[in-house]
């Protein structure tokens, strides 16, 4: 029974973990994309002038605290609806009351990004919004080609040798 509760816990916390770092945007961008030194001033790419990197920050520093408080908001969702799901005796409607505050929790953060992201766009100049759709492009790619390579590494190594922990890759 400790090993199930340790794995499920492990669980929601990995998606806990997976759900924060899909949460981007034109100003948050995940830490794992860019290494230090290739990390780009997307301000600068896209020539902002100064009084829309004002703007910008304006807009960000508005609803920081707004984002501070409903990721804190969706912490304690997941706290309460575990404490829900195993407690020595579960109800089932408290466990649903729970999953729907944080699913609303969830969908506070989306808001919150989605008009902070809105906001941002409207303060770019429809040059800026074609380089900046250029640039999440070229980030995407470059997110997609670095998920691929282990897998790509593998598979154009026939001859690999494997020691008794791990096994080959699938064949396809």
């Amino acid at each position: 029974m400790f090993k199930f509760k340790l794995i499920f816990v492990s669980l929601i916390l990995m998606l806990s973990f997976s759900a924060a770092n899909a949460q981007e945007g034109p100003d948050n961008p995940p830490p794992d994309r860019f290494d230090g030194q290739n990390r780009p001033n997307l301000m600068r790419e896209l020539g902002l002038t100064p009084e829309q990197v004002q703007q910008i920050r304006f807009i960000n520093g508005e609803n920081r605290d707004k984002m501070r408080d409903a990721q804190f908001r969706l912490r304690e969702a997941h706290r309460n609806l575990d404490q829900a799901i195993y407690a020595d005796k579960v109800d089932e409607q408290l466990v649903r009351t729970r999953l729907r505050e944080l699913v609303e929790a969830q969908a506070e953060i989306a808001r919150i990004r989605t008009m902070t992201e809105l906001a941002i766009r409207k303060v770019l100049t429809p040059e800026q919004l074609i380089r900046f759709r250029e640039l999440r492009q070229r980030f995407a790619e470059r997110r997609q080609n670095r998920q691929a390579r282990p897998q790509d590494f593998l598979r154009n190594k026939p001859n690999q040798k494997f020691n008794k922990r791990q096994k080959p890759p699938f064949k396809q």
